[in-house]
């Protein structure tokens, strides 16, 4: 049924799209899992989720991930260079 859907998407919609949202499916199929028949969710599965969120972000942001990994550090600097005694 998943690659059918696959191959559905990939003729209504860009690939680029459908390429970023297979990357998804494990977390769909988590997801499913957990609600339709009761699977547990272990902290590998979440981990591995965020890694895949992580990974998507990076992906479609325009500098590839470059300013959602250096905003935090950025933030701290500003701060601590703002708040000298």
């Amino acid at each position: 049924m998943t690659y059918f859907l696959n191959f559905w998407a990939l003729a209504h919609a860009k690939s680029t799209h459908v390429a970023i949202f297979i990357y998804l499916q494990p977390v769909v199929a988590s997801a499913v899992g957990w609600l339709w028949f009761h699977e547990i969710i272990t902290l590998r599965t979440v981990l591995s989720s965020v890694l895949i969120f992580l990974g998507l972000l990076i992906s479609i942001s325009k500098d590839g991930g470059l300013e959602l990994l250096t905003a935090p550090i950025k933030k701290v600097w500003q701060y601590t260079t703002n708040h000298k005694n």
